[in-house]
């Protein structure tokens, strides 16, 4: 078995530190008590860009006709689609609760 190069291995430290870097920062924002105009502009655009990530790796593990992963090639679903959803259908984040908040509000959003 190969391992990678300790370059490469770097290269993925600091990608992954860019990432969460990002989600630390959101998450920063998210917990101020008083959000001034700018912070709540900044929340509101920060959530869809999000959900934009969540959804673009759901649609990179979506299943092939034969029933496979597009990106892992493991059977459908995928470990990937397998933890995404133990995540967002977890009881206890309130992502689930924000959902279920805003269904309430607006049971037919496409109107």
């Amino acid at each position: 078995m190969t391992s990678i190069s300790p370059v490469l291995v770097q290269a993925y430290a600091r990608l992954r530190q860019d990432i969460y870097h990002y989600l630390d920062e959101t998450e920063y924002l998210a917990q101020f008590e008083i959000w001034d105009d700018k912070t709540a502009l900044l929340i509101r655009k920060a959530v869809p860009d999000l959900t934009t990530v969540i959804r673009g790796v759901v649609v990179e593990h979506e299943s092939t006709v034969t029933g496979r992963c597009k990106q892992c090639g493991t059977s459908w679903p995928c470990p990937v689609t397998e933890s995404i959803y133990r995540l967002i259908k977890a009881p206890e984040p309130v992502f689930r609760q924000i959902l279920d908040h805003v269904r309430r509000l607006d049971p037919d959003p496409l109107r």
